[in-house]
């Protein structure tokens, strides 16, 4: 089961450092935030990989998450608008 747990981590961080390679090549204005989200997503699975055993504490730690990305997506489109 830890072998699974590793394997899906590294993959997860492959993606993401791919994604942050090719966001890093295009001159995004949005660049930081979507590093940002991408960071959250990468330390939310961490914690629900290693971490987590608590089904409440898997259930808040996922909204608090889920809240933080939509509030960088608020602020993403806030700027894009402008």
């Amino acid at each position: 089961m830890l072998a699974l747990r590793i394997i899906t981590l590294s993959v997860c961080f492959y993606i993401g450092y791919r994604y942050i390679k090719d966001l890093n090549m295009k001159q995004d204005k949005n660049r930081d935030f979507k590093v940002g989200i991408v960071v959250l997503l990468m330390g939310a699975v961490c914690y629900l990989l290693f971490i987590t055993d608590e089904l409440r504490e898997t259930i808040f730690y996922c909204s608090g998450i889920l809240l933080f990305i939509v509030v960088y997506l608020c602020i993403i489109w806030y700027q894009n608008k402008k």
